[in-house]
């Protein structure tokens, strides 16, 4: 919503953009709406400070589910003016200004103004009279009625504390060995693996167990990169912005997600198309991506996320694997590509799942 708002806000003040997904260009300039400029943080503090004004300021619940509502809606708008703005002092000023530390004083110092406003906006229509001081009961309640279910109450938070600090100690104690060594399949299928390394890598968060290799068909190639986390933990894991196809990507144009026919559970990918940069130049490719998370392949980000908080628990894995394969996008059109990544990967997710669970000691 970001990266639309603000190129069409660009588009309505008369200067030409063009847009690439979360990229796009200006005449003076290249921009991109990174996940830290999406808005995320506005709007947790804004609904946070939203909720807590609400209940001082009014006492009718409809005006306070109302206003709750308006402080998450405002932040969404205001984000994306905020990225507009922002954009444009660097039009105005030939990229001096509002590309470096003083682009996050603009966040702060706007997202200060914007709460401001939305809190006096709201002042408007303050409930001045003071709530009941009594509100009589729904129904005369007996002192023996009213301690029962003081007691089950006190006992089921009782029980879920205790669940949490024991889910929480059985997690934590999870460590996994890993039995071999992680290494690519020296054949896929019609593929072969091909032993000349690559130019290039993936960017990730630390681990020593990954693959990065090359497979050939004829006058096809394709490149397998895994990285596997196999014990996941706060800044070693999965699923995480910092796991990419490159250190340097120039471009990122989603393609859907196709199903990866692998027999007897199928799955989604992420399919797109990268432009990333290799010794200074560019290279295009077409990438399909998929996490493989304590024995389950996906994509959602969100299910990966709830799939590994289970699993630490039952039946206690707690390993992630970010996986990719790619093939050189040349003069042929995206699909021919597609389906060359379709046969290779095909035929790999097999042999992978059963490589990767063979590395951890897995029966599964």
């Amino acid at each position: 919503f970001t990266a639309v708002f603000t190129v069409e806000a660009l588009k309505l003040t008369g200067i030409p953009v063009y847009r690439d997904g979360l990229w796009f260009s200006l005449p003076t300039g290249n921009w991109s709406v990174v996940e830290a400029c999406s808005g995320v943080r506005y709007l947790i503090a804004s609904v946070t400070l939203g909720v807590m004004y609400a209940y001082i300021t009014y006492h009718t619940l409809w005006k306070r589910l109302l206003f709750i509502l308006l402080s998450a809606l405002v932040p969404i708008l205001a984000n994306g003016m905020r990225a507009y703005i922002i954009v444009m002092i660097g039009h105005l000023s030939e990229m001096e200004y509002a590309t470096g530390v003083d682009h996050l004083i603009y966040g702060w110092l706007f997202f200060g103004i914007v709460m401001f406003i939305l809190f006096w906006i709201g002042s408007r229509w303050q409930e001045e009279h003071a709530p009941p001081e009594f509100v009589a009961p729904p129904r005369e309640m007996s002192d023996r009625s009213v301690g029962i279910r003081v007691s089950l109450i006190s006992l089921v938070a009782l029980l879920a504390a205790a669940s949490t600090i024991w889910a929480t100690q059985r997690a934590e104690s999870i460590e996994t060995e890993l039995v071999a060594s992680l290494t690519p399949p020296q054949q896929v299928g019609d593929w072969s693996l091909d032993p000349t390394p690559l130019d290039w890598s993936v960017a990730h968060q630390p681990t020593p167990h990954k693959i990065a290799a090359r497979y050939t068909k004829g006058g096809d190639q394709v490149h397998l990169h895994v990285i596997l986390f196999p014990q996941q933990r706060q800044g070693s894991e999965a699923i995480n912005q910092r796991n990419r196809i490159a250190e340097t990507v120039v471009r990122h144009n989603r393609l859907g997600r196709p199903t990866l026919n692998t027999g007897a559970r199928p799955h989604e990918v992420n399919s797109f198309k990268a432009v990333i940069g290799v010794d200074g130049l560019p290279r295009k490719l077409v990438v399909w991506q998929w996490y493989r998370v304590a024995g389950r392949s996906l994509v959602n980000r969100y299910e990966g996320k709830v799939w590994e908080a289970w699993s630490r628990i039952f039946p206690g894995r707690a390993d992630g694997a970010w996986i990719a394969v790619t093939t050189p996008l040349g003069r042929e059109d995206a699909v021919v590509a597609e389906k060359r990544l379709s046969d290779f990967a095909s035929s790999l997710a097999p042999l992978l799942e059963q490589r990767i669970d063979s590395v951890l000691g897995s029966g599964n």
